[in-house]
């Protein structure tokens, strides 16, 4: 087969890796241009692209995928099938019924629940059990098209935004190769979604990073889990923000009736707790103070003085 690989971010790099690995034969890939970050300003390639160098596949960088230009190169090359995953544009009619098998999406989801940008991060915040990948066609309605297939995956009690990120990069990029078998047998059955189960799920931006103190624990924590990749769930310390990495609720029994939302106490050599708004103690045990290193609990209280009844928070 033919393949037109169309990706961006992170989690593109493994379903990529997987089809090389396993001898398909991708020959071009379609990603986002460089783009200047950093201190220094510096242009950054995507890890689509850098992985891409590795292995010389000829590599596109349209502004804009569905140009004359990109529907032009496309047509001239008449791909089998095309690959998006993790892509970053929206892709028109125009482009994705170009190959002869259109282009199938990779989404981290369990759709029609948790459309849109961000389904890793909306799963972990809402405290899903399960979550999964879905394999779908392309239509012109956001993550509306036919399923081709569907894995169910558990979310561990440990699981984080990174974790379960690289989980279901992984297993995605097998479930690719599932498809794409299927696909040269002929054997490919398309279930269309249930449009009344949909649910879509936002683009997440720094100002969802704050944490209030007055909510749950486990609402707290959720977040946290989330948003430990990017952008961080923050609070703050005496004005300055403090970003929290990693957390837990703690177990025992503990008077915390006479404090209020965000008062610290319990402290321990590993960690110290804070009073959430269900009178619970988030543990905090990995942050990093603004223009300081992040460190893991036990070395922050080294450095730095804390009592029972200091608060965090505005």
């Amino acid at each position: 087969m033919k393949i037109l690989f169309i990706g961006t971010s992170e989690f593109a790099v493994q379903p990529l890796s997987i089809l090389l690995k396993n001898s398909f034969h991708v020959d071009t890939v379609i990603t986002q241009p460089d783009k200047k970050g950093g201190r220094g300003k510096k242009f950054v390639t995507s890890p689509v692209k850098q992985l891409a160098e590795k292995y010389n596949i000829k590599i596109l960088q349209p502004e804009n995928i569905n140009s004359i230009e990109t529907i032009n190169y496309i047509k001239m090359k008449n791909y089998d099938i095309g690959i998006l995953v993790s892509y970053g544009q929206i892709i028109k009619k125009e482009v994705f019924q170009l190959p002869k098998y259109n282009i199938i999406n990779l989404h981290p989801s369990l759709l029609p629940k948790y459309r849109g940008p961000s389904p890793i991060q909306s799963a972990l915040l809402n405290g899903e059990k399960t979550t999964g990948n879905t394999i779908m066609k392309i239509s012109d309605k956001m993550d509306a098209g036919d399923i081709i297939a569907q894995e169910i995956y558990y979310i561990k009690a440990s699981d984080g935004y990174s974790t379960l990120h690289d989980r279901l990069s992984e297993k995605g990029g097998n479930l690719l190769i599932n498809v794409l078998e299927n696909f040269k047998k002929n054997n490919i059955v398309y279930l269309k979604q249930n449009e009344e189960e949909a649910t879509y799920c936002r683009l997440i931006t720094k100002k969802y990073a704050s944490i209030n103190w007055e909510q749950s624990s486990n609402e707290i924590l959720n977040k946290i889990k989330a948003l430990c990749k990017w952008p961080v769930a923050y609070t703050y310390l005496n004005s300055n923000i403090l970003k929290i990495y990693k957390a837990d609720i703690y177990k025992n029994g503990y008077n915390t009736e006479i404090y209020q939302s965000g008062t610290i106490i319990k402290f321990s050599k590993k960690s110290f707790g804070v009073v959430c708004g269900d009178k619970k103690i988030l543990q905090i045990l990995q942050l990093q103070l603004q223009g300081k290193k992040i460190l893991d609990a036990s070395s922050f209280l080294n450095g730095i003085r804390l009592n029972t009844g200091d608060t965090l928070g505005h």
